[in-house]
C-alpha cells in the first residue's frame, strides 16, 4: 500500500502527543528526591527524543510518497500516450500505419515489450488489435491472415465443443496467409497436412506436407529444415536427413542440434557420420 496523509497525519499526532508529555514530565512540580528528579528528567528526554524521531520519520516518508505518486503519474502519462498512439494506429485510413501496429503488438504482445503494464490500457489495445487484424486480414493482409488463424486455433484448444469448426477456419485463414507469401504460414500449412494439427475434413499428405516445409525452410524458418530432416529420417534417407539438420543447424536450430547429438552419440550411419562432421 502506498503511504498517503493519513499515515503521515498519525505519525505527526503520535509525536506532538509525545512532545506534550515530555514536556508536562519536565515541568511539572518538582520531586523532594533527587533520584526521582534525576528519572523524570532521562523519561522526559526519552520521550521528547521519540517525539522528534516520529516527526522526522512522518516527514520523510510523506516526502518520498509524494515523489512516487508524481513518478507513478508520469509513468501512467507516458504509457496512456503511448497506447493511444497504437490505437490511433489501428483507426486509422492509412493500412501502412494500421499493418505497422498490427506487426508491432503481435511482435512484441500488447503490453508492447514491458512498455505497458496498467492492464486498462492493456485491454483497449488488445481490442483495438483484434478489430483491426480482423479487418485488414479480409482486405488480403498476410500477417493479418495467420493471427486470424492463430486465433481460431486457440479457440480451438481451449474450447472442446466447437473444435472441429474452430480448426477449419484456422485452416481457412493460414491457406489464405500462405498463399499471400507469409512464411511463417508455411509451417502451419505442414503442420496441417501432416496431421500435426488436426484438421477433420483434411486428408493428411506426407508428400504436401514435405513441400509446404520445404517452402518454410527457404522462406528462412530453420524448423522447416530440421522437420525435412525428420520426415526423410523416418523414411530412413539419413544422408539427406543429416544435410536438412546441418542447415537448421547453422540457422540455430535446438531441435536440429538435439537430432544431431543423439545420432553421433548412437553412431548411426557412421558413414553418412564421417561425410558430414558437426
Amino acid at each position: 500500500r502506498v503511504w498517503d496523509v493519513r499515515d503521515t497525519g498519525w505519525f505527526l499526532f503520535s509525536a506532538l502527543i509525545a512532545g506534550a508529555l515530555s514536556l508536562w514530565l519536565y515541568f511539572r512540580p518538582r520531586c523532594k528526591r533527587k533520584w526521582l528528579r534525576v528519572t523524570k528528567h532521562v523519561f522526559a528526554s526519552i520521550i521528547f527524543l521519540i517525539a522528534l524521531i516520529t516527526a522526522i520519520a512522518g516527514s520523510t516518508f510523506a516526502y518520498e510518497a509524494k515523489t512516487y505518486i508524481e513518478y507513478d503519474i508520469q509513468e501512467r502519462q507516458i504509457e496512456e500516450k503511448l497506447a493511444q498512439d497504437i490505437i490511433d494506429k489501428f483507426q486509422s485510413n492509412d493500412t501502412t500505419e494500421v499493418d505497422w501496429a498490427i506487426e508491432r503488438v503481435y511482435s512484441e504482445d500488447a503490453n508492447l515489450d514491458g512498455e505497458i503494464y496498467s492492464s486498462d490500457l492493456i485491454y483497449d489495445i488488445k481490442e483495438a488489435y483484434e478489430r483491426a487484424y480482423m479487418k485488414r486480414a479480409e482486405q488480403g493482409n498476410a500477417l493479418a491472415e495467420l493471427i486470424y488463424g492463430e486465433y481460431y486455433d486457440d479457440e480451438a484448444q481451449e474450447y472442446e465443443h466447437n473444435r472441429s469448426i474452430n480448426r477449419e477456419h484456422a485452416f481457412y485463414w493460414w491457406s489464405r496467409s500462405a498463399a499471400h507469401g507469409y512464411g511463417f504460414a508455411y509451417t502451419r500449412m505442414a503442420q496441417c497436412y501432416e496431421g500435426i494439427i488436426n484438421i477433420p475434413t483434411l486428408t493428411t499428405n506426407r508428400k504436401i506436407a514435405f513441400e509446404w516445409w520445404h517452402k518454410a525452410a527457404l522462406a528462412g524458418y530453420s524448423h522447416g529444415y530440421y522437420s525435412m530432416g525428420r520426415m526423410l529420417a523416418e523414411d530412413d534417407r539419413i544422408d539427406e536427413a543429416f544435410e536438412c539438420w546441418h542447415k537448421a543447424d547453422s540457422m540455430g536450430d535446438k531441435n536440429a542440434r538435439e537430432a544431431l547429438t543423439k545420432v553421433y552419440s548412437n553412431g548411426v550411419q557412421e558413414g553418412a557420420i564421417k561425410r558430414n562432421p558437426l
